[in-house]
């Protein structure tokens, strides 16, 4: 299977969508992260707001958001919303606090969060809640 690349517009389509999905649920990080058994990269959007009874709602607000941006590389059906307190939102977080500043992390090991991946992008700081 050939791996597939994390390109520039696929960060930058990111952070666009990071940033008006942020109006509406807090996101404490985010991060794309490519798992060892697949060949793609998954935006994970880690939230303290989002859980079992809303997750749907969010992902609504994933596919009504996505349109505008639609383009070779961004695509909503790869985008993983998850609580603060998955393994891999606890990874990013970690590396929030150990490096904290407004320059993302490339993370080349084999494992984050306990997940065996071939590379992650973490976004720097969170974005904050701009909206009610």
């Amino acid at each position: 299977m050939d791996q597939e690349v994390l390109v520039e517009e696929q960060i930058d389509e990111g952070a666009q969508f990071l940033s008006e999905f942020a109006k509406k649920y807090s996101v404490k990080a985010a991060y794309w992260l490519m798992p060892t058994e697949d060949s793609q990269w998954y935006l994970y959007i880690a939230s303290d707001q989002i859980n079992d009874s809303n997750k749907r709602d969010a992902y609504r607000e994933v596919l009504r958001l996505s349109p505008p941006l639609s383009s070779l590389f961004f695509d909503a059906f790869r985008v993983k919303l998850i609580g603060t307190d998955d393994a891999t939102a606890m990874a990013a977080l970690d590396i929030h606090r150990r490096f904290p500043g407004k320059i993302p992390t490339r993370y080349n090991k084999k494992s984050f969060g306990q997940m065996p991946v071939e590379g992650v992008y973490i976004y720097p700081a969170p974005i904050p809640l701009t909206s009610s």
